[in-house]
């Protein structure tokens, strides 16, 4: 049986197809949209370029993006929304807010790097679209998830390393230390079983944020795929 995709799976299949187009750092004449496909390389106002012309001819209203400071150009899709999201919304001249799609290597729709979230943008709206991305919502869930792991794997690191030189402390004492009292030594001992099943526990949870940190990172082309996993991993179900 045919395999259908749905509006938005096919967005993410045009993105993906111009992200992965090898980039050209060393780029001098600018190509039309249909070398970059001939050449499979361009820079990332060519890719850029190619990726709005396709998701326009698709219906979507968008936008090239330009960071004059960093030399750096994107493309851009309308989102429509009733409030602030996580990710940074591009504002033209008009009021129309557009969201960031990297075309120069595999990344959510949405996402862009730190540097870029105080930048200063110019927003060109391209093409006669009337389309918006409407999945939104899960590029919000993914990003914040992002920098929640992110976030979390250097806490539960950082405190792998304070309790390992805590064990360690506990673990000379134990053997070298001269006691007042056998209660004494119990009680160092009793505290060094329950900070090594903390260690074990942290341990285990640092490594199932990096296994979801990873599997986010390397699946930029399946946002429902991702907010899926992300749900069922349970990793956010965790306050420390």
């Amino acid at each position: 049986m045919q395999r259908v995709f749905s509006d938005e799976e096919y967005l993410e299949f045009l993105v993906t197809f111009v992200q992965q187009i090898p980039y050209d750092p060393e780029a001098e004449q600018p190509r039309f949209p249909v070398e970059v496909v001939y050449d499979m390389k361009g820079d990332c106002d060519e890719k850029s370029m190619l990726l709005i012309g396709m998701l326009s001819r698709q219906g979507y209203d968008t936008a090239l993006i330009i960071f004059p400071e960093y030399r750096h150009a994107t493309a851009g899709i309308r989102i429509i929304t009733s409030g602030d999201t996580f990710f940074r919304q591009f504002k033209a001249e008009d009021g129309r807010k557009y969201v960031f799609i990297e075309s120069t290597t595999p990344q959510y729709i949405g996402h862009y790097p730190e540097e870029l979230g105080e930048a200063n943008a110019i927003v060109v709206p391209i093409g006669e679209g009337t389309m918006s991305f409407e999945r939104y919502n899960y590029v919000s869930y993914i990003t914040e998830s992002l920098t929640k792991i992110r976030n979390r794997i250097i806490f539960l690191d950082s405190e792998l390393e304070r309790l390992y030189d805590e064990i360690n402390d506990l673990v000379s004492d134990l053997n070298n230390k001269n006691y007042a009292s056998d209660s004494e030594w119990h009680a160092d001992h009793s505290k060094y079983l329950i900070l090594v099943d903390q260690y074990y526990d942290y341990q285990d949870l640092l490594e199932k944020n990096i296994d979801v940190y990873n599997y986010i990172v390397e699946h930029p082309y399946d946002g429902e795929g991702v907010r899926r996993y992300i749900y069922n991993s349970k990793v956010n179900d965790v306050e420390y």
